[in-house]
């Protein structure tokens, strides 16, 4: 189970001990005060000790309501286990996503086997009641001594959930440049089959708890269902104008005097740091990647992404 909700268990049973032990004082029942103070004692050391405890593997708890759910007595099976699946597939395609980038290389936008999927599967480890959820663990070796990647991969997973369906625009415009197509894909499904079975969700990991009811849901299912987002490695030149190491950005007048502006790969920094003259002010090849954004309402965006310096002009640029 999920620190979030073994906590929120413990204090419900200390305020239900409070209750008993402030009884207990009232009637003068000495032995019955005696065992609830011990049983307080224990529940205080269980809770200082799980803010302390490492949480060494990612888990998450997925509670569902609306039409699928029937009370606390259960839900569909139809619809649990097809959630279940697109969740798991938007944890594995965005951990394929983030472990690739790390290591310069690109997650294929087209349907297909999900790379790195046998270090990303989850299991679900127990059923959870106030509505109906399932907790979903990840499955590693118990002898692990530090702390699963997939933690933040599935943290990540939920706000880009919680950001897709945010009522902010800003917040969703911010959250779908760092993602790609395939990762898209799985959030279309998801909302989509949320949506057209009139379910709510609640998620809960670590310290974080969102819900989501259906007009949030049904932004969400709106915001994807029409999103499309293309990658492509183009070479560009032209003068290279701003470069901020330390912020990872990038800014060049290309020879048809458009100005384009962009993040930096790590990769592109250290090729940056090894040059002996300057490169600021000169002409320069470069490979960057252009992710054009094209939404529902027409809207297109391009980001950019340097990647590497191809080559350098020894002439700097003169402004007469």
């Amino acid at each position: 189970m999920s620190k979030t909700l073994m906590l929120a268990s413990l204090k419900a049973d200390l305020t239900a001990l409070e209750n008993l032990i402030a009884e207990a004082t009232k009637a003068n029942d000495f032995i019955g005060l005696m065992q609830y103070k011990f049983r307080k004692s224990e529940i205080e050391d269980s809770i200082i000790a799980l803010n302390r405890n490492l949480q060494l593997k990612a888990n998450i708890a997925l509670f569902f309501g609306g039409k699928p759910v029937f009370g606390t007595l259960g839900i569909s099976a139809n619809f649990a286990g097809k959630i279940l699946n697109e969740f798991q597939s938007l944890v594995s395609n965005t951990y394929a996503f983030y472990n690739l980038k790390a290591n310069n290389m690109n997650l294929p936008s087209n349907k297909g086997k999900i790379p790195l999927a046998n270090d990303s599967n989850l299991m679900v480890t127990s059923v959870v009641h106030g509505s109906f959820g399932f907790v979903l663990e990840e499955l590693n070796d118990e002898t692990r001594i530090f702390a699963s990647p997939l933690i933040s991969v599935v943290e990540n997973v939920v706000k880009i959930i919680q950001k897709t369906s945010s009522e902010k625009e800003e917040e969703f415009n911010e959250i779908i440049t760092s993602l790609n197509m395939r990762i898209i894909n799985s959030l279309k499904i998801f909302f989509h089959d949320l949506d057209s079975n009139f379910s709510t969700i609640r998620l809960v990991e670590r310290d974080t708890d969102i819900s989501l009811d259906e007009k949030a849901i049904h932004r969400g299912r709106t915001r994807t269902e029409h999103l499309e987002i293309d990658n492509i490695d183009i070479e560009i030149q032209g003068l290279l104008i701003g470069f901020l190491p330390d912020h990872l950005k990038f800014e060049i007048q290309l020879e048809s005097g458009e100005i384009i502006y962009g993040s930096v790969d790590k990769y592109a920094l250290e090729q940056l740091k090894q040059k002996e003259k300057p490169i600021i002010g000169n002409f320069c090849k470069i490979l960057v990647n252009m992710k054009t954004i094209e939404q529902l309402n027409g809207d297109i965006k391009r980001d950019y992404l340097l990647k590497s310096f191809l080559d350098q002009k020894s002439t700097t640029h003169n402004s007469d």
